[in-house]
């Protein structure tokens, strides 16, 4: 029909497998922070080639030129390449200090990655289906990202519930009453499983709820 598709690929870039190779959409939207491991402020847009010389963004600044240098204002053209979408002085700060985080994603491996991640999504789930709770993440493990999203039972202060998490060091945040618990490659068995038993004190099971 003539529609522009593009992704986010924010909540699973590092940590799920994906390629414009296996899937062709129009263009793809990231950002360094999350599973890439690196810091706020740098980002990541990848253009279908045909589509990219076609583009003609409304913010442009120095850099979306072929020359940066020139102040010819008048006679303004768009680069070639990537370039053109960008727009005001370049981020180099936040762009050399994500570079380690990549640097370390692309030498473990989003396999690895992956493999161990969905082990521990895998427990926190199982958990979770075992007292009672609600899980808003899909229980196919192809079909979710790296996060377990659960929903806290009515009574249950999402505030008070990852402050108390945090005094034991164990960190996760809550959107609402959606708790979001994300185990990455520096989460250890032992403190996934002190994180359940907290849990289990926090939230109890549907059971004892009950009674």
């Amino acid at each position: 029909m003539g529609s522009i598709v593009g992704v986010d690929i924010t909540q699973g870039v590092g940590v799920t497998p994906f390629s414009i190779a296996k899937t062709p959409v129009d263009f793809v939207v990231s950002t360094s922070l999350k599973w890439l491991c690196g810091t706020s402020g740098a980002g990541v847009l990848q253009v279908a080639p045909d589509l990219l010389s076609a583009c003609r963004p409304e913010l442009r600044g120095w850099f979306s030129q072929p020359n940066p240098f020139s102040w010819d204002l008048d006679s303004f053209s768009y680069a070639s390449d990537a370039r053109r979408f960008d727009h005001g002085t370049p981020a180099i700060l936040a762009s050399v200090a994500s570079l380690p985080g990549l640097e370390w994603v692309a030498k473990t491996g989003v396999d690895a990655i992956r493999s161990q991640n969905a082990s521990m999504t895998e427990r926190i789930i199982g958990c979770a289906l075992d007292n009672g709770w609600v899980v808003r993440t899909p229980l196919d493990t192809d079909k979710r990202g790296g996060s377990v999203m659960l929903t806290l039972p009515q009574g249950v202060d999402p505030v008070k519930t990852v402050s108390t998490l945090r005094s034991d060091r164990l960190y996760c945040d809550a959107r609402g009453a959606t708790l979001r618990l994300s185990p990455g490659m520096v989460t250890t068995d032992d403190a996934l499983g002190t994180l359940l038993e907290r849990l289990q004190q926090l939230i109890g099971s549907r059971q004892r709820r009950a009674s």
